[in-house]
């Protein structure tokens, strides 16, 4: 799978800062490396369950397309599964928000922080944005490249499992 050229975060009131910060920490640090397409980030927070029944975010959200590569983490998954990315798809969720979850999806996986399901990626409670950022940098960049930013952000602790 070619590395993403350009990443995108969706920001709203209420996110929770970690779920974006996680993962961005460790995607920033690939700029200098040669990059080839598109992931977009979303992060969870409080203001999830408020955009689900936004017409023009999920719009906004359907707009990506099945070709760019996705992730989110917490309950940020709840917009990917709304607008309609998850329709077939394992991903896993912060806990509070699994019963959400379940009519979007074709499973709930409770038992990862990471899901990986092509060009769906999604991760647990706020902790695993971390290990999303590094799993995204290892999966385009290489274990290589993962374990150089780990020591950066001094993360002894990753875990996709």
């Amino acid at each position: 799978m070619a590395a993403p050229k350009r990443l995108a975060f969706l920001v709203f009131p209420r996110l929770t800062l970690l779920d974006f910060i996680g993962a961005y920490d460790a995607l920033r640090r690939v700029a200098a490396m040669s990059i080839d397409s598109k992931v977009t980030h979303r992060p969870g927070g409080l203001g999830t369950v408020a955009l689900m029944d936004n017409k023009r975010a999920i719009d906004y959200l359907k707009t990506w397309g099945d070709e760019r590569p996705l992730a989110s983490v917490r309950s940020g998954v709840l917009l990917l599964g709304r607008a309609g990315y998850l329709k077939d798809k394992r991903a896993a969720t912060h806990h509070l928000t699994v019963d959400l979850l379940r009519p979007l999806c074709r499973e709930v996986v409770t038992n990862r922080r990471v899901v990986d399901e092509g060009e769906v990626v999604t991760a647990g409670g706020v902790s695993s944005s971390l290990d999303l950022g590094l799993y995204l940098v290892e999966k385009y960049w290489g274990a290589g490249a993962r374990v150089r930013i780990a020591n950066q952000m001094e993360y002894r602790d990753y875990s996709p499992v």
